[in-house]
């Protein structure tokens, strides 16, 4: 059996939990301060985190030339080590994304620094701007919990360090400057305090909307899957099965059975799969109108050839969408016996397994049949296809999401991965194929997003 499947490699951490046992009496005082912190700051949303890791880190190695050049040796080594730490804190979020090293090491890095600056006055008055740029260096660094924590120490190191007798152990700032410092950075502390709350506002108000935008996809993807909801139909001659994982809750791709009126659901009269352009909930909307309009004139026109149902289908869908620009690709089937009668109007190719010769053809689409379904401006033309379909034949009908669907190397699926597939399991049921056409997408994909929704269809003679 051909194996398509991606397999993600598991990365190793033996070092990183040794580092964390070092803080591990740290962690639980840690964890409260940053345990009301807003979704940004969760450790599935990391980008902020490595983003900041890496300035700092290249900031500090770029100051370790600055204070080279200066002959400034304490501020050189200083440099060395906040620079290269920040830069494993990277490299350490990337690969872990787990944010506890770095709710570590930012806090130890802002007081040490602090203390290091008020002691020597960094080099050329880069101690002095690192002092004062503190607070709103941090609104986007940590939460509220951990920037009101952080500020705070700082400001009564400064307190201590320029208004009490430690000030003679510290360097030698001016009088006016040891003054106004520590008041400056207190009002600096308060704008950006009020700044981090406007922002932390701002957070709960976007999330309160996606929330709320969440739950209208999940009712309308309730409503939509109600709706649509297929029987597992037994029919006499043929077998079917079908799946469908929409993109984003609501599905714009619609598929249908429709079994024979007058015989308990036991005879096929034909399906179909069709792909609304657009995605989200405007095109989950439409289905619902095509699906209607489509089964109605299908059971309409059982004694018409297929191409003109089509053509009804898109007079009706035109006219009762009105100034709604959604369109229709899809594929229709009509089943007579062994006789399938079939119009693609602008859809993917349907994939033909013939089992006499054990092989797999896409079936090309007629010369005269051109557009989709539902074009108010253009023109479309639809042509009737048969085939017929002896025991063991397969039809299989999917839209361009099963196709276009990408590995994180940017590499799509493709149609021939499509016919790779079910030449090696073509001999089991339509129903356990769809089931492993979706483990094998999804292992190709590798938790890579998806682009649209996926839908499948199988079709095979008994």
């Amino acid at each position: 059996m051909n194996s398509i499947a991606l397999h993600r490699k598991k990365i190793s951490r033996p070092i990183i939990k040794i580092m964390l046992k070092f803080y591990l009496p740290w962690r639980k005082n840690i964890s409260n301060i940053f345990r009301s912190s807003p979704e940004l700051y969760k450790d599935s949303n990391y980008h902020i985190a490595r983003f900041i890791s890496l300035i700092i880190g290249i900031q500090g190695l770029v100051m370790t030339f600055v204070c080279l050049k200066d002959s400034n040796f304490t501020m050189v080594l200083v440099s060395i080590i906040y620079g290269l730490t920040m830069i494993s804190t990277f490299f350490i979020v990337t690969f872990t994304k787990n944010l506890s090293l770095f709710y570590i090491f930012i806090p130890l890095l802002v007081i040490g620094l602090e203390i290091i600056n008020l002691y020597t006055g960094g080099t050329s008055g880069y101690g002095v701007i690192w002092m004062t740029m503190i607070p709103l260096f941090t609104i986007y660094l940590l939460p509220l919990a951990g920037f009101i924590t952080l500020n705070s120490a700082v400001l009564l190191i400064l307190i201590l360090g320029m208004w009490t007798p430690l000030n003679n152990y510290t360097y030698d700032y001016t009088k006016a400057f040891e003054s106004r410092l520590p008041i400056t950075f207190a009002i600096e502390l308060i704008f950006s305090f009020f700044l981090k709350q406007r922002i932390q506002f701002t957070e709960k108000e976007l999330k309160k909307q996606k929330n709320l935008l969440a739950q209208e996809i999940q009712n309308a993807s309730t409503i939509q899957a109600t709706f649509f909801n297929q029987h597992n139909y037994a029919f006499t001659d043929w077998e079917v099965a079908f799946k469908n994982i929409p993109m984003a809750g609501v599905s714009g791709d619609l598929y249908d059975i429709y079994p024979k009126e007058d015989s308990s659901s036991t005879e096929l009269s034909g399906l179909g799969i069709f792909d609304i352009s657009g995605h989200g909930i405007s095109s989950g909307i439409i289905t619902l109108l095509a699906k209607n309009i489509i089964r109605q004139e299908f059971y309409n026109g059982r004694e018409k050839a297929l191409w003109e149902t089509v053509q009804t289908i898109n007079d009706r869908f035109i006219l009762e969408k009105g100034d709604i620009s959604n369109y229709i690709t899809g594929v229709i089937v009509k089943v007579n016996e062994q006789n399938i009668e079939l119009v693609n109007s602008g859809h993917q190719k349907p994939l033909l397994y013939t089992k006499k010769t054990e092989s797999f053809s896409f079936i090309e689409n007629s010369k005269y049949a051109f557009g989709a379904i539902g074009l108010n401006t253009v023109e479309s033309s639809y042509d009737s296809l048969f085939i017929n379909m002896e025991s063991g034949d397969e039809l299989i009908l999917y839209t361009d999401g099963i196709l276009d669907c990408t590995n994180p190397e940017g590499n799509a699926f493709g149609q021939e991965l499509l016919v790779d597939f079910f030449k090696a399991y073509i001999e089991y049921s339509p129903e356990f194929q769809v089931k492993e056409l979706y483990e094998d997408l999804s292992d190709f994909m590798n938790n890579s997003p998806l682009k649209d929704d996926m839908t499948v269809v199988i079709l095979k003679k008994k």
